[in-house]
């Protein structure tokens, strides 16, 4: 069963793989922060970043983080 993307996980990765300058191909965006309330699909589409980043991009040295939190 695959998953469809909610509106807001769309735009996030629009946002931050999707603006790239054509001249240099350089991203807009080297960081992001993106707060949703539980429940919603953060881990689903989050999980995959670093993964995603290390395989697909093309850099000399890649690095990638993910990171979560709950307050308490």
């Amino acid at each position: 069963m695959g998953h469809r993307l909610l509106d807001w996980q769309r735009k996030v990765l629009r946002d931050i793989y999707g603006t790239v300058a054509p001249e240099s191909g350089l991203r807009r965006y080297l960081h992001g922060f993106v707060s949703v309330a539980k429940q919603n699909g953060k881990s689903f589409l989050f999980g995959g970043f670093p993964i995603y980043h290390l395989l697909m991009e093309d850099e000399l040295n890649p690095e990638a983080y993910d990171c979560a939190a709950a307050k308490g």
